[in-house]
């Protein structure tokens, strides 16, 4: 995706796993970065509570990498919609 090419950030990958159903995280960007959840709001809470670790364990790795932002996105062909009642 262009805007993913011109982010300057860290990038998230969510997908949907139909089989498992789960949304499964993964980065590039941030070694070691694997979370699985059942809903949307689930991964994106668990990956902003593991990320922060990840980031200070993999410093060495990441040295001249200070990311200002960590972007999210979401891929699915087969996901339930998921409806906010708030």
């Amino acid at each position: 995706m262009k805007a993913e090419m011109e982010y300057d950030g860290m990038i998230v990958l969510v997908e949907w796993d139909p089989e498992a159903e789960v949304w499964v995280a993964t980065s590039d960007d941030i070694p070691g970065l694997v979370a699985e959840a059942p809903t949307s709001k689930e991964i994106i809470e668990k990956v902003s509570l593991i990320v922060p670790d990840l980031l200070e364990l993999n410093a060495h790795l990441l040295a001249d990498v200070r990311p200002k932002k960590i972007k999210a996105v979401f891929r699915s062909f087969e996901a339930p919609i998921e409806y906010s009642t708030a």
